[in-house]
């Protein structure tokens, strides 16, 4: 499962939950703190 997560410079990329940034304390935050904004913005954009 992707979700939405925003890096340090602002860019919103996806990666997993337990993925590529489980070991960027920053993403894995910003992880649990868009995941719900982010399931919005999928059923907007790929809905």
């Amino acid at each position: 499962m992707k979700h939405l997560v925003k890096g340090r410079y602002g860019r919103w990329s996806y990666a997993t939950r337990q993925g590529k940034a489980h070991h960027q304390m920053e993403n894995a935050f910003a992880c649990v703190e868009v995941d719900e904004l982010g399931a919005q913005l999928r059923s907007l954009a790929f809905p």
